[in-house]
């Protein structure tokens, strides 16, 4: 066992009878969520996520029924947090995978969107490239795809107006909405 994984289950992160089959298959799981087993053996806070991020994920399965799809980020921290994010849901048997937008183009040429409860894109607007048109207008079905199945995204974005141009108000206007902004 991995000294990681060791303290994990030491400091209580872990449980022996409720992580041993995650713990079995950790490098399986770690590819599909797109995460190292340190995010998955480790507290969100070791990772800056702030106290309403972790509160936010603690209440998940709850938050559609607030008319909450999502989380916003715009700091150059996003990736960190965002696998502690899917780290900490993978821990917690929810299915989680951080993406970045051209994965996420090329599943849904391959094969369709992606599944996960939670999907975070920690380059979803950046601000360095321009996106086409009908590449927006397949994120935006995203996003409505993933809200009408009561599925979280956890989106980065630089600046919600240079969104707006980038994107459009559809795009904009969903995740001004639906998503909310913990910096």
């Amino acid at each position: 066992m991995s000294l990681v994984l060791a303290q994990a289950f030491g400091n209580g992160i872990l449980d022996k009878d409720v992580h041993s089959r995650l713990v079995q298959n950790l490098p399986h799981y770690c590819e599909r969520a797109g995460v190292s087993d340190i995010h998955i053996a480790s507290r969100m806070s070791q990772f800056g996520c702030s106290v309403d991020e972790i509160e936010y994920v603690k209440s998940i399965k709850r938050r559609p029924a607030v008319n909450q799809f999502g989380l916003v980020y715009g700091d150059t921290t996003a990736l960190t947090r965002m696998q502690a994010v899917a780290g900490a849901c993978v821990r917690n048997f929810v299915d989680a995978k951080v993406m970045t937008l051209a994965q996420i183009f090329a599943s849904i040429k391959e094969f369709g969107e992606p599944e996960a409860t939670v999907l975070c894109i920690p380059d979803f607007y950046a601000g360095t490239h321009k996106t086409p048109e009908w590449r927006v207008q397949e994120l935006l079905g995203l996003l409505y795809a993933r809200k009408a199945r009561s599925q979280q995204t956890f989106v980065f974005v630089s600046n919600a107006d240079d969104l707006r141009t980038a994107y459009g108000d559809p795009v904009a206007d969903h995740v001004k909405k639906f998503f909310k902004s913990v910096g």
